[in-house]
């Protein structure tokens, strides 16, 4: 079975961080893959980094890349895929911009491929 790796960058975003980790755990529940989920985060001001320590303590598929500053939405996003060890890897944004359900669109459609 495809181990599938899911990268997100982030910034202050403690306001969606616990919510989208559900949701892509949920996702993963549900189409029955293993996964990882890597969050990088850029030097947040914010909760954000300490919401994803405790969430990595309730799953263990949820793996933290603190960066010692901000490298921006085009460095940060590929040092996080750099680090995955899946067969597959999925970027998705902290900000709902894409919902995660639409993973379930891309391991379907890895299926035909």
């Amino acid at each position: 079975m495809p181990y599938i790796s899911v990268v997100t960058p982030t910034y202050n975003e403690e306001e969606n961080i616990v919510e989208l980790c559900n949701a892509v755990q949920k996702v993963f529940k549900e189409v029955g893959y293993d996964y990882e989920h890597i969050i990088i985060d850029n030097s947040s001001k914010d909760s954000t980094v300490s919401k994803v320590k405790s969430l990595i303590l309730q799953n263990p598929s949820i793996k933290l890349i603190v960066n010692d500053k901000n490298y921006g939405h085009l460095l940060s996003p590929v040092h996080g895929i750099k680090q995955t060890s899946g067969d597959a890897t999925i970027l998705i944004n902290a900000d709902f911009q894409d919902p995660p359900e639409l993973i379930k669109k891309l391991i379907i459609l890895r299926k035909f491929l």
